[in-house]
């Protein structure tokens, strides 16, 4: 019955143009679009986002649909940071597959897809919890969507042109408006530009940093609707810059700037309702004051974010139990699950939510070594590492916490600055700020789990997981490292023979 409720909304809401009750929402054009009846083999675009839908099937999925109401409760332009494999990129699909308008090859909205959404939603918490948010919303706004993963630096000429095949996937997304009635030619001109670079293969990078600019602008136009942004794995601009190699240091005013353009849609374009980006580290502009930047947050520092990242120690238990092992498994699943893989504190509440990537590897039987957080930023710093550097930092970090006030936002400034220690003279390396940044990439990385915060801003750490320490381990300590322990020891051992004897002799004179 509710998924017949559903399929009448969505079709009363295409053909009378019924707006849902959003501020920010614009109505639908007057004009009435084609019936997607006459077009039944017309291209569909605005793809369904397989990737989410495939795991809605799986034993292992935790349905975590509610955050779409916390997203539209939210006025935020958020860009949110977790380690890997928490869900991150699993959430944005999900957001995508539910507001995106699903339209034919000429822009028309496909009702019959629309309800095929709603039936497929109607079986999720989130439109069983709150059918009025999935009557108003769902199919309700056009999505632009931009994963940076493939992003490549090894050298600047390979940044550029991964950069641009991104944003011209982004804009092939959505090739309707090369046919639509509501753009105008000089429109269709702009979408070309952006969509394929064989006409005009020397464009810089700074013609495709304001592609999404471009893009929110042209759907507005087709929609009349305010667009959602969404932009996965952001931060990797500024990683493949620090891998790249890069003799006329190119790449860090290049990807400031793109930072700053995608910062300035997001917070401030007239076209973007709301936005969501997601990433390990809190990449950002230097250019960008704090109130006029996006609002960073981890998905740690807040309970009501983190119930929808990661899994909690009862769902972990639900997934055991779902897998169908004996008692006596289970237990054995869950004793190791906590006893490895022990778990990422929110805020300086007595609450913890495991990696989600890490819990289901380790119940599929996945090697240990692969469940191991890879980041190859990390290759550029690990110098910096050494025990005798900021090894013995971290040593005291991981045994008793150390104070640290995280940065708002990390530019790629600060991380070259960090590269120019190393290649500088890594045995002076003795900087406080690149010491606390340096804490701060391996905390927002999932090296480390804040336990407590202090009022001026600061908090305490600890590894979190045995896994993690392992991979920590391997950056702290060194072959010379136990070398040079070895002869500390043996230089001490001498020491105190030395001292004993001493008072031994010392002893026996005033004996005599």
């Amino acid at each position: 019955m509710l998924q017949f409720l559903f399929y009448i909304g969505f079709v009363l809401q295409t053909s009378a143009f019924i707006a849902p009750p959003d501020e920010y929402a614009c109505p639908f054009p007057t004009s009435k679009p084609e019936l997607d009846s006459l077009r039944p083999l017309a291209k569909i675009y605005q793809d369904e986002s397989e990737l989410f839908r495939g795991l809605v099937g799986r034993r292992t999925f935790v349905d975590k649909t509610a955050f779409i109401k916390h997203f539209l409760d939210i006025r935020e332009q958020l860009v949110l940071v977790a380690p890997p494999n928490f869900g991150k990129s699993t959430n944005l699909h999900m957001l995508k597959h539910f507001f995106q308008i699903p339209v034919d090859s000429r822009g028309a909205n496909l009702t019959s897809v629309m309800a095929e959404k709603a039936a497929f939603f109607g079986n999720l918490s989130i439109c069983k919890n709150h059918p009025s948010i999935c009557l108003s919303h769902l199919s309700s706004a056009p999505v632009v969507f931009l994963d940076l993963e493939s992003v490549n630096g090894s050298t600047p000429t390979e940044f550029h042109e991964t950069f641009r095949s991104e944003v011209e996937r982004m804009f092939r997304a959505h090739g309707y408006l090369s046919k639509s009635e509501s753009l105008s030619a000089f429109n269709k001109e702009e979408f070309a530009a952006y969509e394929s670079h064989s006409q005009r293969p020397h464009r810089t990078i700074g013609f495709y940093k304001c592609g999404v600019d471009v893009l929110t602008r042209l759907l507005f136009t087709h929609h009349r609707r305010k667009c959602i942004l969404l932009v996965d794995n952001f931060d990797r601009l500024a990683v493949a810059a620090m891998l790249g190699k890069d003799e006329e240091n190119l790449l860090p005013v290049e990807v400031d700037d793109i930072y700053f353009s995608l910062g300035k849609t997001a917070k401030h374009s007239e076209f973007v309702s709301r936005t969501l980006l997601t990433g390990v580290f809190r990449m950002g502009s230097h250019r960008q004051w704090h109130d006029a930047n996006l609002f960073y947050h981890s998905i740690f520092a807040d309970p009501q974010i983190s119930q929808h990242y990661g899994l909690t120690l009862a769902e972990v238990e639900t997934l055991i139990g779902r897998l169908g092992r004996s008692k006596e498994h289970s237990n054995v699943d869950l004793h190791g699950i906590k006893h490895y893989f022990d778990g990422y504190r929110i805020s300086d509440k007595q609450i913890k939510i495991f990696n989600t990537g890490t819990v289901v590897g380790y119940l599929e039987g996945a090697d240990e070594d692969d469940l191991i957080p890879s980041l190859p930023l990390f290759s550029i710093y690990k110098p910096l590492f050494r025990f005798e550097l900021l090894g013995e930092h971290l040593q005291e970090a991981g045994e008793h916490g150390t104070n640290l006030a995280p940065q708002w936002v990390i530019s790629i400034t600060d991380l070259f600055q960090l590269r120019e220690a190393v290649n500088a003279n890594v045995t002076n390396f003795n900087g406080t700020h690149d010491k606390d940044l340096l804490v701060q990439l391996l905390q927002e990385a999932g090296y480390f789990t804040i336990t407590a915060r202090h009022p001026n801003g600061s908090v305490h750490l600890e590894i979190p997981c045995l896994a993690v320490k392992e991979a920590y381990e391997d950056l702290v300590y060194h072959d010379e490292f136990f070398v040079i322990e070895e002869e500390k020891l043996e230089r001490e051992l001498e020491a105190d023979a030395t001292k004993n004897n001493t008072h031994g002799h010392k002893g026996k004179k005033k004996g005599l």
